[in-house]
């Protein structure tokens, strides 16, 4: 999450970072202004946490160099926007960003489905079936909006099952984050790579369901055209569609104004196996980008910019 400035796909790993005793002492440094910012955003509440977030996102964000490198992206990607048009969006990315920042220790006033419970659902048709067919599925979004909300929705409706993160650097933060989601958003947090991966497969017996962010790069993932261009694509959800025939649901967030939402579910995702592995994970994901890079046009303020996903 620092990795990005605050939160990249529910987390991130830098690797070796300096000495132990360094390491250590950065760390708690992190930690103390995190947990100083996340009680002072506590003690102003929900609406004023979020308008103020955001007001320091669109502030102070586009002074970081990032930003430069986030409107690169954009203009490369999107040539048909302008200059201007493309400070517009993201100086509402940041805005965005702030605000998810400053909501995260409000997670638990978010009641999905539930009159002024600030999450709507679109879509309960495709959910509903999803959930009477009863043999589990793979929600798979992007970096939308709160993107924390997706599981919270799926898991009030009762799609039961967990989601997947990547673990932040700093392990104090990260022991927070994970504690707070497993007990506002869903029980089970599964970590990302080989120890989560009993998890999963308890999850896929007891046929539940499993939340994916899956808009980062991957570089032992599959390529596959993203807007376009090659990108390094994660291919977990492909491979659990092959080997378990379990469907994948493509899902979305969108804010409305303030700390309000609505998430979109759509039909899943259709492809008949070839038995050539290598191009059925392509194909695939090359569908999962398709929606992805749909829901980004109609929404680019709320996608965030600032991953390096395609090579420079």
């Amino acid at each position: 999450m620092l990795d990005h400035g605050w939160p990249p796909q529910w987390g991130g790993h830098d690797g070796d970072r300096g000495s132990p005793l360094l390491l250590r002492l950065q760390y708690l440094v992190e930690a103390a202004l995190f947990f100083l910012m996340i009680g002072f955003f506590r003690l102003l509440g929900l609406k004023a946490s979020s308008e103020f977030g955001g007001w320091l996102g669109r502030t102070f964000g586009p002074l970081i160099p990032r930003h430069r490198y986030a409107k690169k992206r954009l203009r490369r990607v999107m040539p048909e926007v302008g200059d201007a048009e493309a400070e517009k969006i993201l100086n509402a990315m940041w805005d965005n960003l702030g605000r998810t920042t400053a909501e995260l220790p409000h997670l638990d006033k978010f009641h999905p489905l539930q009159p002024g419970g600030r999450c709507e659902l679109a879509g309960i048709d495709i959910a509903q079936r999803i959930k009477d067919e009863g043999a589990g599925a793979i929600f798979v979004s992007g970096h939308f909006a709160n993107w924390e909300l997706m599981p919270m929705a799926m898991d009030r409706f009762g799609l039961k099952g967990g989601e997947v993160y990547r673990a932040i650097n700093n392990p104090f933060i990260n022991r927070y984050i994970v504690g707070l989601r497993s007990k506002y958003v869903c029980a089970q947090q599964i970590p990302k790579g080989p120890q989560g991966v009993r998890g999963l497969v308890d999850l896929l017996r007891k046929k539940g369901h499993i939340a994916m962010l899956v808009d980062q790069k991957m570089n032992d993932g599959v390529e596959a055209p993203f807007f376009g261009l090659p990108s390094m694509t994660p291919s977990a959800a492909a491979q659990l569609h092959l080997r378990h025939g379990i469907p994948i649901v493509p899902a979305s967030i969108e804010r409305s104004p303030g700390p309000n939402f609505l998430m979109r579910v759509f039909e899943p995702i259709r492809h008949q196996p070839t038995g050539n592995r290598e191009e059925d994970l392509r194909a695939i994901m090359t569908k999962v980008n398709a929606f992805l890079e749909e829901r980004i046009r109609a929404r680019p303020h709320e996608w965030m910019w600032l991953h390096r996903r395609w090579k420079d």
